[in-house]
């Protein structure tokens, strides 16, 4: 179809800040879409802005001279956040001309010139890719497809599967159960098949709702984190480890949810389920501090706040529990002396708190009241604050200590005080980890 002109040709000198908001669809009821410019005075620079809500489709086209249009490059279907675009333009005037479509691929089409055999137009680059440059002979969906070959035949490059529906049957792993950190045993594994036949190479997601586990790539490893894509076997295989969440000291069992969507690889969700009570890591104790996990991943603090060690941006004293809100979800939580950790799902660290000698391990000796990233450290399992120093054990059991050193409390052989973690040499396969003063 021929896309209809959203706005009338709007113009904008360089001058004029200006702003633009109407309804997508003549319904009243459908929620505003809006474009909005802004330009920085005394400068060539201009800000484009543009929001869209539910699944309304446009492309915005810019021009100084109403003959000769381009297409800007936003991220093209609305998802209800902005998006936005900045250039520069020496121009005493632009034009800004924001087209809907119902059908963007074929509108599309029929509005720009074909390019050359074998290229990538590119409305078809910044539509999908939300950048240009794109290879033509690329593979992005991994079926030995070429991208120059999803254009040409109108087909989502993302799309592994075309226009067959794959199925999903879950093969191993379902039902087990284990303590609270445990890495399960068997594998989570899913076979997909397309009209009874494996599917090679296809790509599958594995999720897990925040702080109910972690998965991890079984093949290939790699950190341990809420959600990652597998591709199958030769015989149509994908499967992952999975790691019991440690903020429940419970034994769990894992149920699946299998699901697929057009564009999008099979998704397949795993949880683990209570079967109960609270465990030992939601709470944790400071000094004059406490910190508490909650099921939903957040961190609750209470108590004595004069070097920030309650993460809520200040050095004000708290008598309640306040969420720590610029923080991921968490899976498990430790206090330290006036400094507080925090392991997230994705296998980094977080601390907050008093700094003296390194002990928040992100390189300085800053005091923090929000939380800042522990340096150098991924895959971790378990984070224990003692008193100047900190612990934090990784997936190949070996552990990494950073903060004061005076009486070799960190482990490396000397009494030098370290900013950020150190690989302790010497040994390896540690279970769990405690601090001491």
């Amino acid at each position: 179809m021929t896309p209809r002109p959203f706005f009338s040709t709007l113009c904008f000198t360089s001058l004029l800040l200006g702003t633009l908001t109407s309804s997508a669809q003549p319904d009243a009821s459908t929620p505003n879409d809006g474009l909005s410019i802004s330009h920085n005075a005394g400068t060539e620079h201009f800000h484009l802005q543009w929001w869209a809500k539910e699944d309304n489709h446009y492309f915005i086209e810019i021009s100084e001279d109403l003959q000769e249009w381009q297409l800007v490059p936003l991220t093209m279907e609305g998802a209800n956040t902005p998006a936005n675009y900045g250039f520069s333009s020496s121009s005493d005037k632009l034009f800004l001309r924001l087209v809907y479509a119902e059908d963007p691929d074929t509108a599309f089409r029929s509005r720009y010139p074909a390019p050359d055999l074998g290229e990538l137009p590119d409305w078809w680059q910044i539509f999908y890719f939300q950048a240009l440059g794109i290879d033509p002979q690329g593979d992005v969906s991994g079926n030995t497809f070429s991208n120059v070959w999803h254009y040409e035949n109108a087909e989502h490059p993302f799309d592994f599967f075309l226009d067959d529906e794959p199925t999903i049957q879950i093969d191993s792993g379902d039902g087990q159960t284990g303590d609270a950190g445990a890495i399960l045993p068997q594998t989570l594994r899913v076979l997909i098949e397309v009209d009874g036949q494996p599917s090679v190479n296809a790509p599958v997601v594995f999720e897990v709702p925040s702080g109910l586990g972690l998965v991890r790539d079984s093949a290939n490893g790699g950190a341990w984190g809420k959600r990652v894509t597998v591709r199958t076997d030769v015989s149509g295989y994908a499967e992952v480890q999975f790691r019991l969440p440690f903020a429940l000291d419970y034994t769990a069992a894992i149920d699946t949810f299998p699901d697929v969507f057009k564009n999008t690889p099979p998704d397949v969700f795993f949880e683990a389920f209570t079967l109960g009570g609270f465990g030992t890591q939601r709470l944790t104790a400071g000094s004059w501090h406490s910190a508490a996990l909650d099921g939903e991943g957040q961190v609750w603090t209470w108590g004595r706040n004069h070097y920030g060690q309650l993460g809520d941006g200040s050095t004000v004293d708290k008598w309640f529990p306040q969420v720590v809100s610029e923080l991921d979800p968490a899976i498990q939580i430790s206090g330290g002396y006036e400094s507080t950790y925090a392991l997230l799902a994705d296998g980094t660290v977080k601390a907050w708190g008093r700094n003296n000698h390194g002990r928040l391990g992100d390189g300085t000796t800053t005091d923090r009241s929000n939380p800042v990233t522990v340096a150098g450290l991924t895959s971790i399992h378990q984070v224990v604050g003692g008193f100047d120093h900190a612990l934090a054990l990784d997936e190949d059991g070996s552990v990494w200590s950073w903060g004061r050193s005076n009486s070799g409390q960190l482990g490396h052989g000397n009494t030098d005080t370290e900013m950020s973690p150190v690989k302790i040499d010497g040994f390896a396969n540690v279970a769990r980890l405690a601090a001491g003063y």
